[in-house]
């Protein structure tokens, strides 16, 4: 749609700097999303392969706590388990890919080893050491699935906002501008055309006097 302004010279040479803006500015924003596309399917293929990891063991996991739990009464796991094991610490790290902080999650544990069995042997059977030990292995994946997982999130958000951009400028700023200025153009030398046949007739009608 053709833009509202005044059909000058002036008005010429901004518009075309607009445009030349413009293009450069949608150029910059495809590349930017050519980039945060590429991060994204990256992210999206190591987080089916994380996932498949942590369901696969979480199964085994609770497998091992149903025969725990058909043996052993549940006030006894759950005092167990509220007796013993760690107090875990969670950190948070961030990478930055294209102007977006993408969280990591990790154990803080201040170099010591993740170690949930520190309950008595008392009223707990060998399934629920199992299927601790399977906890005390997938709680880091579950830690980066999660970063992973938010980290998909953030990049997904910011593709809509770009491709947006993207689209706002190639559909309607772009073609707004380019139909203003052959419009202006046209305009201009019609100005001319309609000067130079003024001045010719100013001339003839001085030459026949």
């Amino acid at each position: 749609m053709k833009l509202q302004v005044s059909a000058t010279r002036m008005e010429l040479l901004r518009l075309r700097k607009r445009l030349d803006l413009a293009m450069r500015g949608c150029k910059l924003l495809r590349d930017k999303l050519d980039e945060l596309v590429g991060k994204f399917l990256n992210f999206a293929k190591n987080e089916e392969t994380l996932r498949d990891k942590v369901e696969e063991n979480w199964l085994q996991m609770l497998s091992f706590y149903i025969l725990a739990r058909g043996q052993v009464q549940l006030n006894d796991i759950e005092e167990a388990l509220i007796n013993g094991g760690d107090v875990l610490e969670v950190e948070k790290k961030e990478q930055v890919v294209m102007n977006l902080k993408l969280p990591f999650l990790s154990l803080k544990k201040g170099g010591q080893e993740l170690n949930l069995i520190q309950y008595g042997m008392d009223n707990t059977t060998g399934d629920l050491d199992s299927s601790l030990r399977i906890l005390e292995s997938l709680t880091p994946k579950m830690l980066e699935l999660a970063g992973v997982e938010k980290a998909i999130l953030l990049l997904g958000e910011e593709i809509k906002k770009t491709r947006r951009k993207v689209n706002a400028l190639e559909y309607k700023m772009i073609p707004d501008l380019e139909e203003t200025i052959s419009y202006i153009s046209f305009r201009l030398s019609e100005i001319e055309r309609e000067d130079f046949i003024r001045l010719m007739k100013v001339k003839e009608r001085m030459e026949s006097e």
